[in-house]
């Protein structure tokens, strides 16, 4: 949904518009069938969306991926992994991570070779997205009877079993089981990819299963490259997944305004970036621009001087052109709308054609301001909403039993957390204050040791345990 900051939140940006969805979705982007029936968020007020689906024949809640079979199916979304409790990784083990409820349950195994080029093209979660998205499911079993908490775990890792910790750094809530039979994917609602065109040179995939439909996602009619929604300063545009970054600090031009740009690849065979996406202030709307000869050299601000410097290690780089306006910019981005569903407190956001078609569904925000707002489960099925920070991976003592709670905030989102929300477990607290004293974590095989922020922008000291009604309440029913 691009950037919310201080000067350009989304209350500014949004619209207030009632979408129309594609033929037979709806306005959440989903409709439910016989067999499967969607699940959906409800925050009051019409703000509604789609969350996954029901599989009412299997009694098992399930989202679309693909299979080694080359079909899509619904496969189980138990929150469930496979590890091992040796170094062989031959006694296979399943980590729940959401409390057993009693039902049937499924475990998926999937093909992990790395994508090697971030090219476009592919179906992104559903298996084939380069640059990182989740590959094949290879395989389903049952889930078994339960087992013990083991002592070790360890999974294959570059053709080798390697530790992944001890067991008991598992989330809270994590229970552990016994690997079953493997069964066919033919058990599982299988679904069919279907395309149309919309309006502004896109193109809108769904996944028809029978009866039930659902937006996957949109890609551009001309090239069939899929793009991503980013607000730029004449409102959203969709924009190449693949494009270059600012390399900051180093210019084109002996006078050190022409912005040069890297980008990080595998293999010079790999297709490249044409595209700088830039930000045309710190913290406002984004600008495209069109990437020139590649260089490795470039000119750096020493005080006040422009001198002449080397980009070293940094992948290829290009120099940048001006920013695309007009025809250029229609024809690298097209153009789009961010909308929103609901008149109460909580809103959906929404992404839609030029004719308010709806595309996709995103985050929640709060009014009047268009403070995101950040859905949390809790062990029992409830969800709520609120900006949080986390807890359960960082520490205050030596003992590693004083959870400090994380954010990681960008500078350009002013919406600091309130409470803290602890992984695993689920519990809720007040925040507090900062804290500034060391931190600590769990390491595997080693214990508690001393440890640095891991990336997080602020550390919290944990308040007051915070009932769940402190938060706004999103009531998750079947359609």
């Amino acid at each position: 949904m691009g950037r919310v900051t201080a000067g350009w939140t989304l209350a500014s940006t949004l619209a207030i518009v009632s979408c129309s969805g594609a033929p037979g979705t709806g306005a959440i982007g989903a409709t439910s069938g016989t067999r499967l029936r969607a699940w959906v968020d409800d925050a009051g007020g019409g703000a509604r969306r789609f969350v996954d689906w029901r599989d009412t024949q299997l009694g098992i809640d399930c989202s679309f991926r693909r299979t080694a079979d080359g079909t899509l199916r619904c496969l189980d979304d138990a929150w469930a992994t496979i590890a091992y409790t040796d170094a062989a990784c031959t006694d296979a083990v399943v980590l729940r991570y959401m409390p057993d409820d009693g039902g049937t349950h499924y475990v998926s195994s999937y093909d992990v070779t790395p994508i090697t080029c971030a090219a476009p093209g592919g179906l992104g979660a559903l298996g084939g997205l380069a640059g990182g998205a989740p590959a094949l499911v290879t395989a389903v079993h049952l889930v078994g009877a339960p087992r013990a908490q083991p002592d070790m775990l360890f999974a294959p890792a570059a053709g080798a079993c390697t530790a992944w910790g001890t067991a008991g750094l598992a989330p809270r809530a994590a229970s552990y089981a016994s690997l079953a039979d493997e069964v066919s994917f033919d058990r599982f609602a299988a679904g069919t990819l279907v395309e149309s065109p919309r309006a502004g040179g896109i193109t809108l995939r769904e996944i028809v299963s029978d009866d039930a439909r659902q937006l996957m996602d949109f890609v551009r009619s001309d090239t069939h490259a899929p793009c991503r929604a980013s607000l730029m300063a004449d409102g959203p545009r969709c924009i190449p997944p693949l494009v270059a970054s600012e390399h900051t600090g180093v210019f084109g031009n002996a006078t050190c305004t022409q912005p040069t740009a890297s980008a990080t690849t595998v293999s010079a065979m790999c297709p490249q970036p044409t595209l700088l996406l830039r930000p045309s202030s710190s913290c406002g709307p984004e600008e495209l621009r069109p990437l020139g000869d590649f260089t490795n050299s470039g000119f750096t601000l020493h005080g006040t001087d422009c001198v002449p410097t080397m980009l070293g290690s940094v992948g290829p780089a290009w120099y940048a052109g001006d920013p695309l306006t007009g025809a250029a910019l229609d024809a690298a981005a097209p153009a789009l709308r961010f909308g929103a569903i609901g008149s109460g407190r909580l809103r959906v956001a929404t992404t839609t054609d030029l004719d308010g078609a709806l595309l996709a569904t995103g985050g929640l925000w709060e009014a009047p301001d268009g403070t995101a707002c950040q859905t949390v489960g809790l062990p029992d099925h409830h969800v709520i909403c609120g900006r949080f920070a986390f807890a359960g991976v960082l520490f205050s003592d030596a003992a590693c039993t004083v959870s400090v709670a994380t954010s990681t905030s960008s500078s350009c989102d002013p919406a600091m957390p309130t409470a803290a929300y602890t992984t695993g477990s689920g519990e809720l607290h007040a925040l507090a204050g900062p804290h500034t004293g060391a931190t600590y974590q769990n390491v595997p095989g080693v214990g508690c040791v001393g440890s640095g922020s891991l990336g997080a922008s602020a550390l919290y000291v944990l308040g007051d345990v915070l009932p769940a009604s402190t938060f706004p309440s999103i009531e998750r029913v079947l359609d």
